[in-house]
């Protein structure tokens, strides 16, 4: 650790294979997603109880499990 706290990584480039068709459909498919309506709070979700956090309007209710579209 350095002055001031700071933290200093070694920092290496490493070449990795990628599909770039795949990573671009991903990205489509995680945009649409994000455009489109949140889905129903269901309440045994540990995501949508940190959403309830922070939206006390909305309530918890025993919804069907949305589809993973990722």
């Amino acid at each position: 650790m350095g002055e001031k706290g700071a933290v200093h990584f070694e920092i290496q480039s490493i070449k990795v294979a990628v599909d770039s068709d795949r990573a671009r459909e991903t990205l489509h498919r995680a945009a649409a997603l994000l455009r489109g309506p949140l889905p129903s709070i269901d309440s045994e979700c540990e995501y949508c109880s940190w959403r309830t956090k922070f939206n006390p309007g909305e309530k918890p209710s025993k919804t069907e499990r949305q589809p993973n579209l990722l």
